[in-house]
């Protein structure tokens, strides 16, 4: 499987549920790769990259043609904990944001096309590749897209800075690139992450966002909670090695939600 993770917007928690959809397959016994595209690097640092790190990073997927497994700029994630070992089983390519600032900027339709067969060339090698994609609707974002064969979409439980006219903008590149470049690619698959339901605006926009995709949607929403980020501090999963019985139960609740996403996501709309 490829998969897609990405939206027009920062903040939406797509990259805390890479990396958790990333432990969680590992937890299924997958071998899984993910693939920073975003030129902030958070996935990348939270996965290890030293910042002295002289190395290459996913901007070598658009512009060479790779052929083995050696040829891709993969690292083992190392410090990172779930219910199974990692070890052999989790990688990453890491984001460089110059080089991947450079593929944005001259923006050429060969980079997508050449990016699209690299991921499908490595996916030969891994059950599962994660794509974590900047918040914004650039060539990288494209190239996501045009390599993935499901897709994810994390929202806030906000009107404003996830509202319609956001939701139609990043629909208007997804249908762009289905037409042109991947015509398999079905409805993506849709969470609410980091919602506090005391908001004013929360519950409206979940009932809004759960009328608008339909099927589409997860049952249940990812809470803003203090234990995703107690697992992010301590390298593990939200679910794993809880302390608290707060963390438990929303532990255990936020794997729940990634269940039910990576069954919608698998189901061709």
């Amino acid at each position: 499987m490829i998969l897609h993770v990405g939206f027009n917007k920062g903040g939406t928690r797509k990259t805390t549920v890479s990396l958790m959809l990333a432990l969680y397959f590992v937890e299924q016994g997958k071998k899984v790769a993910v693939i920073d595209l975003d030129g902030q690097e958070d996935m990348s640092r939270l996965l290890g990259k030293k910042d002295n790190y002289k190395g290459e990073g996913s901007e070598k997927l658009f512009k060479q043609t790779l052929e083995k497994e050696a040829d891709f700029p993969l690292l083992p994630v190392e410090n990172w904990e779930c219910r199974a070992s990692i070890a052999d089983k989790l990688f990453y390519i890491p984001s460089l944001h110059g080089k991947l600032a450079d593929i944005n900027r001259e923006g050429k339709e060969s980079y997508v096309k050449c990016f699209m067969q690299n991921t499908k060339e490595l996916n030969k090698h891994f059950d599962v590749i994660i794509l974590d994609t900047p918040p914004s609707l650039i060539l990288t974002q494209m190239a996501s897209l045009a390599a993935a064969q499901s897709a994810v979409i994390p929202l806030n439980a906000d009107a404003n800075g996830c509202g319609i006219e956001k939701v139609k903008q990043y629909f208007a590149l997804y249908n762009s690139v289905k037409r042109k470049f991947n015509p398999s690619l079905g409805l993506p698959a849709v969470v609410l992450a980091g919602v506090n339901i005391k908001g004013k605006q929360a519950k409206s926009y979940i009932e809004w966002a759960k009328d608008f995709f339909k099927s589409r949607i997860t049952s249940k929403y990812i809470e803003d909670s203090a234990a995703v980020a107690n697992a992010v501090a301590e390298k593990r999963a939200v679910w794993f090695k809880t302390v608290s019985g707060n963390d438990r139960a929303k532990g255990a609740a936020y794997r729940r939600v990634l269940e039910d996403l990576v069954k919608i996501a698998e189901k061709k709309a």
